[in-house]
């Protein structure tokens, strides 16, 4: 989608190898174009991802007008309008304090449950185990605070 993101995550897989350099589509009319030349009989789902979609709306709308079955793949920090109405799996990495650490973001999961706490058809929040917040899921299961 873009090569921005608000945030710089420990362990992004973007801007990891060779894609973070992938020249940006930057305006909409630029995506309608690239996106007809997609269309095939055999696509009817769109995934969404990298570096940061919200941050692109204009190109989001472009994409669900073209197709509206798909999902975006957020760091939740910005919401994505509800005229998009894929799915959005927003990646949740753990507590504020783990955010901040690990993410470098100030109460991001306090933002991204501000953003989305409305959204139980399109919200889909996903989190990465990784060392950094293992513990965090093993007290959330016991608690079913999640």
């Amino acid at each position: 989608m873009s090569n921005r993101c608000n945030i710089r995550c420990d362990g992004c897989y973007y801007f990891e190898g060779e894609k973070q350099f992938a020249k940006e589509i930057g305006d909409a009319e630029s995506m309608a174009q690239a996106d007809a030349g997609r269309k095939s009989p055999r696509h009817h789902l769109r995934c969404l991802a990298g570096a940061e979609p919200s941050l692109v709306p204009e190109l989001l709308d472009v994409c669900y007008q073209e197709m509206q079955l798909g999902s975006i793949a957020t760091n939740g920090f910005k919401k994505i309008p509800e005229s998009v109405d894929y799915k959005i799996h927003i990646s949740v990495w753990g507590n504020d304090e783990t955010s901040l650490r690990v993410r470098k973001a100030k109460n991001l999961l306090k933002k991204q449950i501000e953003n989305y706490k409305n959204e139980s058809a399109r919200g889909i929040c996903l989190t990465p185990l990784r060392g950094e917040n293992i513990d965090e899921s093993k007290r959330c299961r016991r608690r079913a605070c999640c």
